[in-house]
């Protein structure tokens, strides 16, 4: 039988602090054109600040008196967006996009649906573009009661180092693994470390899940939609592999 894979909106407290939709382009506009933009998510958005992305390249050359040197260069400018308290963000570079929601979150319908506006909004500011790359990425953090001067996290989830026995116990890790999806065409990056904990008297753990597909990209908004559903199915059955039941408990506490 097929075990079921339960939605983060049936969780009273989901672990997710962050989740993100960003759609890279293949060409630029001018900085102007994104500050002119910028202004039709007014609406939206009541917070507007300009950011600037650096380039940091070291230049290494032995033959030169003083060794390696750093260049600075100014790569490109963007705009922030967000909402009064910070919980949606929207950050426009000039030749990307991407839509936050930091916890709480309200559930896919809402943030898909938010994203759909915003990148309609875009496109009709600035025309069709061609995307180069499309990343969804979910970041949960869970906080598990810390009872004990160590805590077996071992209990709560499925990802951890492996390590000799004589090597144990934990007092922190940090793990990255990558993978390609071939069933829904992308690749997967997944972080797990230990964090400090925001609440007292818990230890924190983060489960960071970062899709990312670079090649056929869909053909129309439809499909594009379409592809965003998928992976969030994906996502969903990927993070439920990762948590165990004692971990499910905590998510379905009652405020």
């Amino acid at each position: 039988m097929t075990k079921k894979i339960i939605e983060p909106s049936e969780y009273t407290r989901p672990p997710i602090t962050e989740a993100v939709i960003e759609i890279v382009f293949a060409g630029e506009v001018k900085n102007d054109v994104v500050n002119k933009v910028s202004k039709k998510f007014k609406k939206y958005y009541t917070n507007d600040i300009p950011v600037t992305q650096y380039d940091v390249r070291v230049d290494v050359q032995p033959s030169t008196a003083g060794g390696a040197t750093a260049n600075l260069k100014k790569e490109k400018k963007g705009q922030r967006l967000s909402t009064s308290d910070e919980t949606e963000i929207l950050v426009i570079w000039p030749n990307s996009i991407s839509v936050s929601q930091i916890a709480p979150y309200k559930g896919w319908d809402i943030f898909h649906k938010r994203f759909a506006r915003d990148f309609k909004l875009l496109k009709k500011e600035v025309g069709i573009r061609e995307i180069k790359r499309i990343g969804v990425r979910y970041i949960n953090r869970i906080d598990i009661p810390a009872v004990e001067p160590i805590v077996e996290h071992e209990e709560y989830i499925n990802i951890f180092p492996k390590l000799p026995d004589n090597l144990t116990p934990l007092t922190a890790y940090m793990v990255q693994a990558e993978l390609q999806l071939l069933d829904v065409g992308a690749n997967l990056r997944i972080n797990s470390s230990a964090v400090p904990s925001p609440i007292a008297d818990h230890a924190s753990f983060v489960i960071d899940l970062d899709f990312y597909r670079i090649h056929d990209m869909p053909s129309s908004d439809k499909k594009l939609n379409e592809y965003l559903n998928l992976i969030r199915e994906k996502k969903n059955e990927i993070f439920e592999s990762l948590v165990k039941d004692k971990a499910r408990g905590l998510f379905k506490n009652e405020k």
